[in-house]
């Protein structure tokens, strides 16, 4: 497939956005932000390739995936449920960069940590 059809992760894969990256960023400090288009624009790879390219870490949930074809509804359930395996994966990956950056800076002694090794300050 010459194309995918999936949200784009990265800068490079957007093509002539320079404007509405730029915008997205310069919007970051506000309380809120509206990411407003029709269908298949790139509403979403322009989010995730922006907080990608920052460093910044975010929860991301493709609620057409979650949809309901019998009800027409995202029930709140999947939301949850969602919302709740992304903040794990968050809090993990957190977890597992603290302990790489322990180990980085040439400090610390080693340690059990999920059935790898570690370091502990």
């Amino acid at each position: 497939m010459l194309f995918s059809t999936e949200p784009k992760t990265s800068l490079e894969e957007l093509f002539d956005r320079e404007v509405e990256v730029e915008r997205f960023r310069r919007g970051l400090n506000e309380r809120l932000i509206l990411v407003l288009g029709v269908r298949r624009v790139g509403k979403s790879s322009l989010v995730l390739s922006v907080l990608n390219s920052l460093g910044i870490d975010y929860v991301f949930i493709d609620v057409r995936k979650l949809y309901d074809n019998v009800s027409r509804k995202v029930p709140a359930e999947r939301i949850y449920d969602e919302l709740k395996s992304s903040l794990h994966r968050l809090s993990l990956w957190e977890r597992v960069k603290d302990i790489v950056n322990e180990v980085d800076s040439g400090g610390g002694r080693p340690c059990s940590f999920w059935g790898g090794v570690g370091f502990l300050g």
